[in-house]
């Protein structure tokens, strides 16, 4: 995954060191560990309410659910489009992404273009909806995901890969926000490989 630093393979790696630089969520390096920011994927509320089988009890939970898990798909795709050229201005970039998240996203392509570098392949996300909020018409979802990096990795222009360090399988957390109609990924923690 798309990351110019050196000994290190994939944009997951980027989004480590910025997740742990700006705190999003507390444990994350030094810091109060009283707990994540309000609006932090882990404070997003309820958890998904349902039967036995964990699915959501109402129309509309199940259409943020589904919402939701959609805008998460969408913004990987977008990622992986835009790294798969390093062209940071792509405004597709925007198109499922805001908040932290988007800033997390720009500084991972912006410093492959930097440093030469465009991600070829693609993560495989297995992601679920684990909190929504608030009822009875939720509007914020907290998604996580073991998300394999292990086929989607740096390489330089001349199409060699850009080190030997092998992907994996890094835990993902993410706070979906619906603003009208629209669902969008504002907040993005992944962690590092083998956390999941």
């Amino acid at each position: 995954m798309g990351h110019a630093a050196a000994g290190r393979s994939g944009p997951y790696r980027l989004c480590i060191a910025v997740v742990c630089a700006v705190a999003l969520l507390a444990g994350c390096g030094g810091g109060s560990h009283a707990g994540p920011p309000a609006d932090s994927p882990a404070a997003v509320g309820s958890a998904v309410a349902g039967g036995p089988s964990g699915t959501p009890s109402t129309a509309a939970d199940q259409r943020a659910v589904d919402e939701a898990l959609a805008a998460y798909r969408a913004m990987f795709e977008d990622w992986i489009a835009v790294s798969a050229t390093s062209d940071y201005q792509n405004p597709r970039l925007t198109e499922h992404v805001s908040g932290r998240a988007l800033s997390l996203l720009y500084q991972s392509v912006y410093l492959d273009k930097q440093h030469g570098l465009v991600v070829k392949g693609r993560p495989v996300l297995v992601p679920s909806v684990t909190a929504l909020g608030p009822e009875p018409d939720p509007s914020r979802a907290t998604i996580v995901d073991c998300a394999d990096d292990t086929n989607w990795l740096d390489y330089r222009l001349d199409g060699q890969l850009q080190d030997d360090t092998p992907g994996g399988r890094h835990f993902v957390q993410a706070l979906a926000l619906r603003t009208d109609s629209t669902w969008k990924i504002d907040q993005l923690v992944i962690k590092d490989r083998g956390t999941c």
